[in-house]
């Protein structure tokens, strides 16, 4: 199916499960599966909470050190993935990828209860959770809970009170990114509702 060759069987046996798209390995925790048995065990630590690499230019952390590094590539300022259809920019070839179903308008993940559909597994993923009602997704200092951990996320800096995206043009600051960007708009002058 691919080039690629292996100097051991089980090395292809596993290899031979990307192709097939099989993924017998499932959380109890999420649904999320997966075809190895090593990627579950990986993203079980997602669930603890506990993640032991941080990065020392802001509160990112993670349990992969590969994740660390790919994601202090984000504090460098270079955007050398540019699409071009739009000639927006990425510091990670990832980002671009996701960035351009956009432009294409594919949209191959389909929930089986409704008509949603999205261009990515993981937007499928999240979508589902509002059908089942599950909130796996805890927090550790209130009775809260969600059905996504992004939701999760962007709840607990309401327990911190940290205030991390600030306007460039004047001391405004807020919790969440969504906020400022309609912030600079009083600045702009843009307005984006018409009647």
């Amino acid at each position: 199916q691919c080039s690629k060759t292996f100097n051991k069987e089980e090395g292809q046996i596993t290899h031979l499960l990307t192709h097939s798209g099989e993924k017998q390995h499932i959380c109890a925790q999420c649904n999320k599966s997966f075809s190895q048995a090593k990627l579950l065990k990986s993203h079980l630590l997602n669930h603890t909470g506990k993640k032991k690499h941080n990065c020392t230019q802001c509160n990112y952390s993670t349990n992969r050190a590969h994740n660390l590094r790919t994601h202090i590539k984000t504090h460098s300022g270079e955007k050398n993935h540019t699409c071009v259809q739009c000639n927006k920019s990425f510091s990670l070839g990832d980002n671009l990828k996701k960035h351009l179903l956009i432009h294409t308008g594919e949209k191959k993940h389909t929930c089986t209860q409704c008509n949603y559909s999205a261009n990515r597994a993981g937007s499928l993923r999240k979508h589902i959770t509002t059908h089942s009602g599950e909130k796996n997704h805890n927090c550790v200092q209130c009775s809260k809970s969600f059905n996504v951990a992004s939701s999760l996320k962007t709840h607990m800096v309401t327990h911190t009170g940290e205030k991390k995206h600030r306007c460039t043009q004047c001391n405004y600051s807020t919790i969440q990114a969504g906020d400022l960007r309609k912030h600079i708009t009083t600045h702009s002058g843009e307005k984006n509702h018409n009647c």
